[in-house]
């Protein structure tokens, strides 16, 4: 998703081949997304384009292997049961998830006063069907 808050409503677009010309966007938003991006470089070397200078990027993305605990609870106990599925955990399939890696990729491309932190949002759960039934709706 794109946004350019002067030049008009929300776009959307390709990562790799955001639909703004040069310098057009002062804000860009990835929300969610970037790990599934398979080029990620290409992705943020494309928001560097269509940004204007002084403009904001702004990614955010799960911590999968962290402080994601609604998932990460889940994924332990899977792991402990299969081993052999431990490759399909997402806090080792999208390493961006974690900030260290997340800071490097935005550092690498370029991008200037990269800044890296958690925002946290409780999950609460009234019971264990409350937390359980979205798994068993795919």
């Amino acid at each position: 998703m794109v946004e350019s808050t002067t030049k008009g409503p929300f776009k959307s677009g390709d990562a790799t081949s955001i639909p703004l010309k040069d310098a057009e966007a002062d804000v860009l938003v990835a929300g969610l997304v970037l790990n599934f991006v398979p080029d990620k470089q290409r992705a943020l070397q494309e928001m560097r384009r269509v940004l204007q200078p002084g403009g904001t990027v702004a990614c955010y993305v799960w911590d999968y292997s962290g402080e994601m605990q609604l998932m990460r609870y889940f994924r332990n106990a899977v792991t402990e049961l299969f081993p052999d599925g431990a490759d399909h955990d997402e806090g080792k399939q999208f390493p961006i998830c974690n900030p260290g890696p997340l800071e490097d990729l935005f550092r690498d491309a370029r991008l200037p006063a990269v800044e890296v932190r958690a925002l946290d949002a409780p999950t609460v759960f009234v019971d264990f069907d409350d937390y359980w039934s979205p798994y068993l709706n795919g």
